[in-house]
C-alpha cells in the first residue's frame, strides 16, 4: 500500500472535520480532504479520486446512506466508511447493505476514536485493493487462455482431460463434452496418433522434464501438422499434480515458408528496394514482405508472415464499417480482376494506429494467383489535414458559442456575419441581420460615439474600445464594450466586431458596492454591542468573586443570562449579516422560494396563496429565500388574528411590485420604517433590518403601506430589467 492515502471527509459540522483533519494526518499515513456538503463531494468525485470516503450520516440537503446509494449507482467502488453519532440498529443496517464498508459511531476518547478510524481505513482500502487485483488476475488469465490460438489442454495425473480451451475444439472439430474426463485412447478414433500423445504424457509424468515434439493430426480440415509442449505442473512440496499441453498449429506456416523459397529470387529486386511495404498473399494471410514493411508495421519477419491483414487493423474503419467485411469486399473485388486502391488505418505490431494508402493487384505465379499488395504510411499527411480540419471547426466553434456578441460588415457598416449570441440577445435570426446595415441595432443616444468609431474602420487601421449599450429583444438593454479589428473575409477587406456583455457584471459590481457597505456597518454596531453585553457579565461575575452564596446572587445569575442571550443574539445576527452579499446576485425563482418558505415556516394555523406566475424571476441576492420566510415568521408572530397570507405581482410603470399582505392587526402608522430597523420588535430584531439590506443590494426597494387594524401589506418594488416573467 502506498505511503499516502487520500481521504475524503463529509460532516456539517466543521469543527469536527478539523479535529479529524489533525488526528487522522499526524500519522504521516494520510492526506485528508473536508467538505461539509455531501452535493459538493459528489461534484468534487467527478473530478477527484479518494482511496476512502468518510461521511456523516445525518446531514442537510443529503444525508450520508443517499450519498452513499448515488456513488454506488456511479459505479464508484471506493471503500465508505459511515462515521457518525447516531446509532440506531436500522441505520446501520441500512449502511452495511447499501454497501459501505464500516459503520463507525461518534464520541468517546478521541484518540482511540481515531485509532479506530485510521485502521478500518486502512482494512478497507488494502481489502478493495486485494479484490480489484484478484478480479483483474482471474479476468486477465482467463480472457488469455480462453481467446489462445493455441490449443491449451490440461491431463490430471491418470492422463486424463480435465480442461480444453476453445481452439482445442475449434481445430479438431472434437466436442469437449466427448472427451473431458477421459483420457485420450478413450476419446475415440485415429488410435495411433492418440497413442503417441499418451506414451509422451506419461514419458513427462515419469521424468518431470518439459517435452517438446511435432505431429500430424487429422482434423476436418484436413491433416494438420502441429507443434506441442508437455509442461508438468506441480504441487509446492514438488509432485506432479497435472500436465499442461500447449499445441500450435504450424500447418499454415510451413505452407507459407515452402511458398517465400519459391518466390524468393522472383521478388527479391522488388521488395528490396520500395520504401513502402510491399506484400505477397493469398486470400486470406501473408506469404511475403519486404524490408521496409518490417519498419512501417514495427515488428519482425514471422509477425507478419503467416499472419491475416484483420491483425492489423482495428474492429471497425473509420466509415463505421467492420475491418473483416471491408478488407474481405477489397480482396474478393482484386482476385476477380479488379485492381484496388483505398484508404486504410491500419495498426503497427504494438496496435498503435497510422493512416495508409492501400493497392490490391492480383498476379499470378506458376499455376497459382495471388495478390500484390501495397501500402504507403501516410500518417504525416492525413496529421496534417486533421489539424487544418481541426482548427477550422475549433475556430468555427470558438465563434458560433462564445457568449459575446460578434459581427463582421464592410467598411460602410453592411453585415456580413453575425454569430448566434447577437442574434438572442437582439431578437433577430442569424440570417436577417445579413446585408443590415451595422447602426441600425445601435440606440440612438450612442451613435454620437459609434460614428467615428465607423470612420475609422474605413481606413482599416485599429481603433480605441468604448463602451454603450445595445438594446436588447426584451425591451431593455445591454451594456456592452466595443472592439473592433480589421480582418479579410472572403478575400475581401471587413471589420470583425466584438461585442462584450459586461450587464451582468456592472450588475455585479453595483451590489458588491452595496454589500461592502453592509460590512462597514456591522463591523461598527456588532463590535460595540458585544464589548457593552460583554461588560456587563464581567461586572456581575466582579460582585459574585466577594460574596458568600446567598440567595439574592439569583438575580445577578439572572442578569448574567439576560446578557448571554443578547450576545448570542447578537452573534447569530451577525453571522446572517455576513451571508449578504457573499454570493453574486442572479435570477431567482420567487415563485418556487415562496412555495418552499410556505412549507418551512411556522405557519400552519394560516392560509398562505401564492398567485405569482410560475417561473417568475427577480435579479437579486440568493438570500431572497431568507425576505420570504422573514414576511411569514412576522405575520405569524405580530398578526395575531391573522387567518390568510397572500403574495402577488402588481405592474408600477415600467417597474413590477411583489406584494406580501395579511388580514392580521396591521402596523401602526408610526412604526411603519421604525419595524425595519434593527432591535425593533419583540424578538431578535433583525428579520426585516436583514430584509430590507438583502434586497437593497440589487436595487429593491420594501415598504408597509398596508392599513392598521385591516392588515400589513409589504411592498417589494423590482427595477426595470431586473424581473422576468414567463
Amino acid at each position: 500500500m502506498p505511503s499516502m492515502l487520500r481521504v475524503l471527509y463529509v460532516d456539517d459540522e466543521p469543527s469536527l472535520l478539523t479535529i479529524a483533519k489533525l488526528f487522522l494526518e499526524r500519522e504521516g499515513t494520510f492526506t485528508v480532504d473536508t467538505l461539509t456538503s455531501a452535493i459538493v463531494a459528489l461534484e468534487k468525485l467527478n473530478s477527484e479520486r479518494y482511496d476512502a470516503i468518510i461521511s456523516d450520516y445525518h446531514m442537510p440537503e443529503m444525508d450520508g446512506i443517499t450519498f452513499l446509494k448515488k456513488l454506488k449507482a456511479s459505479g464508484d467502488a471506493t471503500p465508505f466508511i459511515i462515521f457518525t453519532g447516531r446509532g440506531r440498529e436500522e441505520v446501520v443496517i441500512e449502511a452495511l447493505n447499501e454497501g459501505a464498508d464500516f459503520y463507525l459511531q461518534k464520541g468517546g476518547e478521541p484518540k482511540s476514536q481515531f485509532a479506530e478510524l485510521s485502521n478500518k481505513i486502512r482494512y478497507a482500502v488494502t481489502r478493495r485493493r486485494a479484490e480489484e487485483a484478484l478480479r483483474q488476475r482471474e479476468h486477465d488469465f482467463t480472457s488469455l487462455v480462453e481467446n489462445a490460438t493455441d490449443m491449451i489442454v490440461r491431463f490430471d495425473t491418470g492422463l486424463r482431460y480435465t480442461y480444453c480451451n476453445p481452439a482445442f475444439e475449434r481445430l479438431l472439430g472434437v466436442p469437449l463434452q466427448q472427451i473431458l474426463g477421459k483420457t485420450p485412447l478413450e476419446s475415440g478414433s485415429f488410435v495411433e496418433w492418440k497413442r503417441f500423445i499418451e506414451v509422451s504424457l506419461r514419458w513427462t509424468l515419469e521424468m518431470g522434464n518439459v517435452q517438446e515434439f511435432e505431429l500430424q493430426v487429422p482434423t476436418p480440415n484436413g491433416l494438420r501438422s502441429f507443434t506441442s509442449h508437455i509442461i508438468p505442473e506441480r504441487d509446492p512440496r514438488g509432485n506432479i499434480i497435472s500436465l499442461l499441453a500447449i499445441t500450435r498449429d504450424m500447418t499454415d506456416r510451413k505452407k507459407v515458408e515452402e511458398a517465400l523459397r519459391e518466390s524468393e529470387e522472383k521478388f527479391k529486386t522488388l521488395f528490396g528496394t520500395a520504401t513502402d511495404a510491399l506484400f505477397m498473399m493469398d486470400s486470406r494471410v501473408f506469404l511475403d514482405c519486404n524490408r521496409s514493411t518490417l519498419a512501417i508495421f514495427r515488428c519482425s519477419l514471422d509477425q507478419i508472415i503467416g499472419h491475416s491483414p484483420l491483425e492489423f487493423s482495428p474492429e471497425y474503419q473509420p466509415d463505421g464499417r467492420l475491418s473483416l467485411e471491408k478488407i474481405q469486399e477489397k480482396i474478393n473485388a482484386a482476385i476477380s480482376g479488379e485492381p484496388q486502391f483505398f484508404e486504410w488505418v491500419c495498426l503497427h505490431y504494438d496496435r498503435t494506429p497510422f493512416d495508409a494508402e492501400v493497392t490490391f493487384n492480383s498476379i499470378r505465379l506458376g499455376n497459382n494467383q495471388y495478390l500484390q499488395a501495397v501500402v504507403r504510411d501516410v500518417s504525416t499527411r492525413k496529421q496534417a489535414e486533421r489539424a487544418l480540419l481541426a482548427s477550422e471547426m475549433f475556430n468555427r466553434n470558438l465563434v458560433e458559442n462564445l457568449p459575446d456578441y460578434i459581427v463582421v460588415h464592410e467598411t460602410d457598416g453592411k453585415i456580413l456575419y453575425a454569430n448566434p449570441a447577437s442574434s438572442r440577445v437582439l431578437g433577430y435570426d442569424a440570417d436577417q441581420f445579413v446585408d443590415r446595415p451595422l447602426l441600425s441595432h445601435i440606440a440612438g443616444e450612442n451613435l454620437d460615439g459609434i460614428m467615428p468609431w465607423i470612420s475609422n474602420s474605413r481606413t482599416g487601421d485599429e481603433i480605441p474600445h468604448i463602451e454603450m449599450d445595445l438594446p436588447s429583444q426584451d425591451g431593455g438593454s445591454r451594456s456592452v464594450i466595443v472592439k473592433g479589428t480589421p480582418i479579410q473575409y472572403q478575400d475581401n477587406l471587413a471589420y470583425l466586431t466584438l461585442f462584450v456583455d459586461i450587464t451582468e457584471r456592472k450588475r455585479a459590481e453595483e451590489a458588491l458596492d452595496a454589500a461592502n457597505k453592509k460590512l462597514t456597518i456591522l463591523s461598527s454596531i456588532t463590535r460595540h454591542d458585544i464589548n457593552y453585553q460583554l461588560s456587563v457579565l464581567q461586572g456581575y461575575l466582579a460582585l459574585l468573586e466577594n460574596e458568600q452564596p446567598n440567595p439574592q446572587f439569583h438575580d445577578y445569575f439572572l442578569k448574567i443570562s439576560t446578557a448571554a442571550q443578547r450576545i448570542s443574539a447578537m452573534i447569530r445576527f451577525t453571522k446572517e449579516y455576513e451571508q449578504i452579499g457573499n454570493k453574486d446576485p442572479g435570477w431567482q425563482d420567487c415563485y418556487a422560494l415562496i412555495e418552499r418558505a410556505a412549507r418551512e415556516a411556522p405557519v400552519e394555523r394560516i392560509e398562505v396563496t401564492n398567485t405569482l406566475p410560475i417561473h417568475t424571476e427577480v435579479f437579486v441576492d440568493p438570500l431572497i429565500f431568507k425576505v420570504f420566510y422573514n414576511l411569514m415568521d412576522n405575520a405569524v408572530r405580530y398578526g395575531e388574528k391573522i387567518t390568510t397570507l397572500r403574495f402577488s405581482i402588481e405592474e408600477s410603470g415600467e417597474n413590477h411590485v411583489l406584494v406580501c399582505e395579511d388580514n392580521g392587526i396591521g402596523i401602526p402608522a408610526a412604526d411603519k420604517e421604525t419595524i425595519f430597523k434593527r432591535g425593533f420588535g419583540k424578538n431578535t430584531g433583525v428579520g426585516l433590518f436583514l430584509s430590507r439590506e438583502i434586497l437593497a443590494i440589487t436595487g429593491i426597494a420594501i415598504h408597509e403601506t398596508g392599513e392598521p387594524g385591516k392588515g400589513a401589506r409589504f411592498e417589494m418594488t423590482v427595477p426595470k430589467g431586473k424581473w422576468r416573467i414567463p
